[in-house]
């Protein structure tokens, strides 16, 4: 007995053929659904294979930059926890190979020891690194084109515990030049690729030995870095930093608590010359009668037209200066009074200098009255109270002084050497620490010393660590593996983002299916005509028919998501080659998530289904006569004027033209906006056009010569919006996909323009090494030897740079804490450049720049970033803040008050220079430069820019070239959407093949008759392909037409980037795969009897 399963499998095997081609359409679309899915989980579980690859094993980790802490402190915290903890000591370099020829800056310096192996998960490979040899990684070696066995040099930036913004800091000795030999090359296997950024790019690194690094440096034992593997018990990152200030020493943070010898008095000093602010007042705090000491190194002493040059001035505190000493008052030891011939009450002048922004030294002086003449006896001759200045504290006589400031040498006395043998850096003078600190206080500190009279070297110790906190000076554990997971798991959507890319190739797929379907089921209303005849129920027939179209829906679906995975791999290996700028990295793997492809495939199942719902329910809306006789219901062209439509068209056209005339090329963006307008007005009137002709074709039916193809034409009529839809499809598709594909983002546009992404600079620039100079000044250009440069109107602007992850779009993480730079603003404000295109309320709309200067009431301070910054690399707004730590361990606010546009800046955050190094006092000389030149001699000017800077590792690009980075990304995205777009172009060409067929099979009783009143079957072919063939050429003209408009800018543009040659390939594939198929559907259905078919007329 018959009932509905058997019914349904028997239907499924005799039309097995038909519904091939629509298992053929569910497939694709579903393919590209499930597949878009999967590369989404692809990049994910591939960023997070990085981090692995990155870390290792390791789970936290303490950086603290220029503090350098003891070895010891790992081995202490690894007893205390139970667990290993691997100490390195980090720092940048050059590395520089073949004599000169290949160099490679800004790369990454580690110094191991055996513990980093078994911290990252590789045992012995990086045991016993001898000093002549480094382990490099593979991404180094291939830029070097180094292999195991070859010498290099390293140029290692030098790290130093004074900051070199310090007063009377050295200049020179900024690096360290090494000759290595490769002992092995680290692969990624091999954790070659170890970072603590969130970052999928490599970076350059090379592995040394540890004890060599830090003795080279000149601080033996000691390090920068603690890395640690996941705790076997407690609280984690908490518990670690507990354990950390349970084993730190004094001495971590450069302080030295020593007993003063004959005078009864332990003193506290920092080897970083200033103590730090937070330091002094905790020092202070420790007793009550601690003593603030402040020598500072004066030019010097004057008398009326006396002098004495370079001496040391102290505030010693209220230990034996007079209680009644007032600010404006000084006391002067007797050789002193002897030089200058000086009395009690005398106007004495101070000459010292300050140092400003760029190290730039300005010379000051403070005038004090002549309290008292005190004798060179204790404690009056105090050699201790000198500050160890580099360059001075240690030199055996006058003539070999070589601090960081300028001294001449010719004014230095005989007698000056001889007190210099006799009383070292005694101080000649002395003022109130009020005095002192109003002179010389700077954002290292405002003290050199803190003295105790009285006390235990012991106690002062015990009390000041108990008084401090490792959280201060960095001192702080990071969740770097959470961090990192964190920013991968946050990371750029990829099956979103391919899912955007490939909805027109995912619409064409299911309008396919949909046309596949609906003949399938008009080629059976005969049959479903019948059943509902011989009184089978309405609800049941269509239930059948549902429940076949499921069954082939759901077998192409699962045929679709394997396809999918085929599909994924397909597009991984071209986002590692072809599209490599969308991703930044070749370390793409696919994973296979079965919820990921259920889902894909569902939503194919619920989608395709959805459209057979819709043609099922629209075929039994017709009577059951009708179906018997496998009629379809024609559409009835009413004949109204379509007034409305012409309105559309030639208003649309007047817009157009009203913008053409209005509109500027040299606009930038806003033209690209204004002409895309225009484009799609083009659009919307040439389909109202379209519209107006069919009526001209109706009511002009029986006027003119008679033809073949006329008639083919003329039938587009009869079908008027079947004949738009197909129209405004392919015009759509055309001017979609071809005017994104062609609106590149042009890097070399106005390039020297300042409202430019470049600001109209002509380089950009990164160095290793800070440069410590203002390079436009006389000093700097001197200094650094720019002389021949500078003459031809190169001026530079530089940038403090606080490192911090990268957010621009080249990193796929989400970050939270990118890099800062500060800059002065006025630098910026002066040449008015780059575009604001969001702004609070605080920015001043012609002087946006200035806006950095402020104090703002909240306590934030104001920062500008790139608006691709703030929008995707950090899911933030304009007005919104992000939190950051500064040097002593508390949190402030950032507050984004302005976006850029499109700009050189992406990835970073700007700040003013003054507001960064209040927060970042250490941060020491500039490594970020934007320079003018001139551009008609750049290249010439940056070879011998960066010859002259090569000791700093200058890296320079020209500003558009930097700009072209980032622009490469989005270019790369708008390619991807070019040619699966144009997929979907070519899918929508089939689909006209199959209108062609449908249109073919609906007609064959008028076919017929004209084959029967004498019409050659060629000729009838003939004239149906020319009527479907107007159709795809309306179509494919309407498109082109609106997209050359809407991208006339790019069009006029020279050098900008569109792929002609592709997109006209593109065109002519769509153009050839449509009339192809329009041709194979017309022989196919016009192939039969057709004689036959009159008798169902």
């Amino acid at each position: 007995m018959m009932n509905y399963w058997k019914l349904l499998l028997r239907s499924l095997g005799f039309y097995r053929k038909t519904h091939l081609w629509v298992v053929l359409g569910t497939m694709i679309s579903t393919s590209i659904l499930v597949g878009a899915l999967i590369i989404g989980d692809s990049v994910k579980f591939s960023l997070r294979q990085i981090v692995f690859a990155r870390l290792g094993n390791t789970e936290f980790a303490l950086t603290s930059g220029d503090r350098f802490f003891r070895t010891q402190i790992a081995d202490d915290l690894s007893k205390i926890i139970d667990n290993k903890v691997a100490p390195l000591l980090q720092t940048k370099g050059i590395a520089i190979a073949d004599g000169g020829q290949r160099r490679l800056n800004n790369i990454q310096i580690i110094g191991v020891d055996n513990r980093f192996g078994e911290i990252v998960g590789i045992k012995d490979f990086y045991n016993n690194i001898s000093p002549d040899e480094a382990i490099i990684n593979q991404h180094l070696a291939a830029h070097l084109q180094l292999k195991k066995g070859d010498e290099f040099l390293l140029r290692i930036k030098k790290l130093d515990m004074i900051p070199k913004d310090i007063p009377l800091a050295l200049d020179t000795d900024l690096t360290i030049a090494k000759p290595l030999k490769v002992r092995a090359i680290a692969s990624d296997a091999q954790f070659g690729r170890f970072n603590l950024k969130a970052d999928q790019v490599a970076p350059n690194t090379v592995f040394v030995s540890l004890f060599s690094l830090s003795k080279q440096m000149g601080y033996n034992n000691r390090v920068n870095v603690l890395l640690m593997q996941k705790l076997l018990r407690g609280a984690g990152r908490r518990r670690l930093n507990e354990a950390f200030k349970k084993t730190w020493t004094l001495a971590d943070i450069a302080l030295e608590v020593r007993e003063l010898p004959g005078r009864n008095m332990i003193e506290i000093k920092s080897n970083r010359i200033f103590l730090d602010p937070w330091i002094a007042d905790a020092a202070l705090n420790i007793n009550k009668n601690a003593q603030p000491v402040f020598t500072y190194f004066v030019n010097e002493i004057a008398l009326g037209n006396k002098s004495t040059p370079y001496s040391f001035v102290s505030a010693p505190g209220t230990s034996f200066l007079p209680a009644d000493m007032k600010d404006d008052e000084i006391i002067i030891n007797e050789w002193l009074a002897r030089d200058l011939d000086a009395n009690k009450g005398d106007q004495i002048r101070l000459t010292y200098y300050v140092l400003g922004p760029m190290r730039d030294l300005t010379e000051e002086s403070a005038d004090f009255r002549v309290k008292a003449i005190v004798p060179l006896k204790i404690p009056y001759v105090d050699r201790d109270l000198m500050p160890d200045f580099p360059g001075l504290s240690a030199e055996q006589n006058c003539r070999d002084w070589d601090p960081g400031i300028p001294i001449d040498l010719d004014r230095i006395r005989e007698k000056d050497e001889d007190y210099w043998d006799n009383y070292r850096g005694t101080p000649k003078a002395f003022v109130t620490i009020n005095a002192a600190q109003k002179m010389w206080r700077n954002r290292f500190g405002n003290l050199t010393a803190v003295r105790f009279p009285g006390l235990e070297k012991k106690e002062i110790e015990k009390k000041l660590i108990g008084e401090l906190d490792p959280v201060n000076f960095g001192f702080v554990f990071r969740e770097v593996r959470e961090e990192g997971l964190r920013a991968s798991a946050q990371s750029v959507d990829f099956g979103q983002l391919f899912l955007g890319l490939s909805f027109f190739i995912i619409i064409a797929a299911l309008l396919l299916t949909g046309l596949l379907y609906v003949f399938n089921v008009e080629r059976r209303s005969q049959e479903n005509g019948l059943f509902l005849a011989l009184g089978f129920p309405g609800k049941n027939v269509r239930r059948l028919v549902l429940m076949e179209g499921a069954v082939i829906i759901i077998i192409g679906s699962l045929l679709g998501s394997a396809a999918g995975v085929l599909y994924n791999q397909v597009i991984l290996y071209a986002l590692k080659t072809v599209w490599h700028g969308a991703v930044g990295t070749s370390m793409l793997q696919i994973h296979l998530k079965f919820s990921t492809i259920l889902t894909g495939t569902a939503i194919g199942v619920f989608i395709a289904f959805f459209t057979i719902w819709l043609v099922t329910r629209k075929q039994f809306k017709q009577p059951i006569s009708g179906l018997q006789k496998g009629l379809t219901k024609l559409e009835v062209y009413r004949g109204k004027r379509p007034r409305v439509s012409m309105l559309i068209g030639i208003s649309g056209v007047i817009a157009v033209i009203i913008v053409l005339v209005t509109t500027k090329f040299e606009t930038g963006r806003e033209a690209f906006m204004f002409f895309f307008m225009a484009g799609t007005l083009l659009l919307v009137s040439g389909m109202a056009f379209i519209k107006v002709l069919l009526y001209k074709l109706r009511i002009n039916a029986n006027t003119g010569k008679l033809s073949l193809s006329g008639i083919g034409v003329r039938n587009n009529i009869r079908r008027p919006v079947r004949s738009l839809t197909l129209i405004g499809l392919l015009a759509c598709g055309v001017f979609i996909v071809f005017t994104v594909g062609a609106n590149r983002v042009i890097s070399t546009k106005d390039a020297e323009k300042r409202e430019s992404g470049t600001g109209g600079f002509a380089l950009y620039g990164e160095s290793s090494i800070p440069v410590l100079y203002d390079l436009n000044r006389e000093k700097g250009t001197r200094f650094y030897g720019l002389e021949s440069i500078n003459a031809k109107e190169v001026s530079y602007v530089q940038f403090r740079v606080k490192e911090g992850d990268d957010a621009s779009c080249l990193n796929l993480n989400r970050v939270s804490n990118p890099q800062l730079i500060g800059v002065n603003p006025d630098e910026l404000t002066r040449r008015a450049a780059f575009t604001f295109v969001e702004k609070t309320n605080e920015v001043d709309p012609e002087s946006p720049w200035g806006v950095l200067k402020q104090n703002l009431s909240d306590g934030t301070i104001p920062a500008v970033a790139d608006q691709t910054v703030i929008l995707w690399g950090l899911g933030k707004a304009v007005g919104d803040t992000l939190s950051y730590m500064d040097e002593t361990g508390k949190t402030f606010k950032i507050k984004l008050v302005g976006g850029l546009a499109n700009s050189i800046f992406q990835g970073s955050i700007i700040v003013s220079e003054k507001a960064l190094i209040q927060k970042y006092p250490s941060i020491s000389g500039y490594r970020l430069f934007l320079i003018d030149a001139p551009f008609e001699n750049l290249e010439e000017i940056s070879k011998d820019l960066s010859r002259a800077m090569e000791d700093q590792g200058l890296d320079l690009a020209p500003a558009a070239a930097r700009l072209a980075e980032f622009n490469q990304v989005e270019n790369t995205y708008l390619s991807i959407f070019l040619i699966l777009g144009s997929f979907g172009l070519i899918l929508g060409s089939i689909g006209l093949g199959i209108v062609v067929w449908r249109n073919v099979k609906e007609r064959q009783g008028e076919l017929a008759l004209l084959r029967a009143v004498g019409f050659y079957r060629k000729s009838i072919q003939k004239m149906v392909l020319f009527e479907h063939i107007a159709l795809l050429t309306a179509g494919i003209v309407c498109g082109i037409a609106a997209a050359l408009l809407a991208t006339l800018p790019s069009i006029m543009t020279p050098g900008s980037g569109i792929p002609y040659v592709t997109i006209i390939l593109l065109l002519i594939i769509v153009m050839i795969n449509g009339v192809g198929w329009t041709y194979f559907a017309t022989r196919t259905a016009a192939r039969g009897d057709l004689l036959a078919s009159l008798r169902n007329e």
